[in-house]
């Protein structure tokens, strides 16, 4: 949690972000490192919840209490470079056509690492956006941001999702809202195996599957069988490129 709000609170939009934090009846005491930085930060906002919550539960309350004009999600064990949210919040300034705005994140295995001397084992190497393609590949990757007015128009995340809410969400939005690329490489995702993705490995597989039948569009004809690999499956994203040496940029 600390790791987090420094990463935040260092941004170049820094003092003029919405942090909200929500406590899913975590059993450790975040509460103190959170109340430590509104002393010196008035911008971030802290809930408790007496009951866990799924992810996109804990999502969807954060919404509700978001003020700003646009929305992204930090994971607490996720890392940006300064200027990350500066640059996804300009280029949506500058095409107001688009709704959600991605572009690449590096990967890694260290906890805490940061962006520029961290090692690295891949890359969410982010693609043009095609939508055919965001069927097969979660394009967005880990660290998108979107239009607030998005969820008036399309609801919210479908909180039934344990791990694919994300995933499901952009394809619910897909046959009517644009995504901007920005071919960069602006976040550090940690991969860790008790993260929701990678401890739920089936069920997320079978809420992808799930996602892709509802929203396949009828006059595509029918949805051809997934041939990947199940590492590709499971993992959501064929944008993952393995780097044998390499640090974060």
């Amino acid at each position: 949690m600390r790791g987090c709000l420094e990463d935040l609170t260092a941004q170049t939009l820094g003092d003029r972000l919405e942090i909200i934090v929500v406590d899913s009846a975590s059993p450790q005491n975040e509460r103190a490192i959170v109340e430590e930085f509104q002393q010196r930060h008035r911008n971030i906002v802290y809930v408790r919840t007496e009951e866990r919550e799924t992810l996109f539960k804990a999502w969807n309350r954060a919404i509700k209490i978001a003020r700003g004009k646009y929305l992204t999600n930090a994971n607490t064990d996720d890392r940006h470079v300064p200027d990350a949210l500066e640059k996804l919040s300009r280029a949506l300034d500058g095409h107001p056509e688009a709704g959600v705005a991605y572009a690449g994140v590096d990967i890694t295995l260290m906890e805490n690492g940061r962006p520029g001397g961290t090692p690295l084992i891949g890359c969410f190497k982010a693609r043009k956006f095609n939508r055919r393609r965001l069927f097969w590949d979660c394009l967005p990757g880990p660290q998108p941001m979107w239009r607030r007015e998005l969820h008036d128009r399309f609801g919210l995340f479908d909180e039934s999702f344990v791990a694919a809410g994300d995933y499901e969400f952009w394809l619910r939005l897909s046959g009517d809202v644009r995504f901007l690329h920005i071919p960069e490489v602006l976040g550090l995702y940690l991969k860790s195996p008790t993260s929701i993705m990678h401890s739920n490995a089936a069920i997320n597989d079978q809420e992808t599957r799930l996602a892709r039948e509802r929203y396949w569009p009828g006059e595509w004809g029918k949805i051809p069988a997934d041939t990947r690999p199940l590492l590709r499956r499971l993992m959501r994203r064929d944008t993952y490129i393995k780097r044998i040496r390499g640090f974060a940029r």
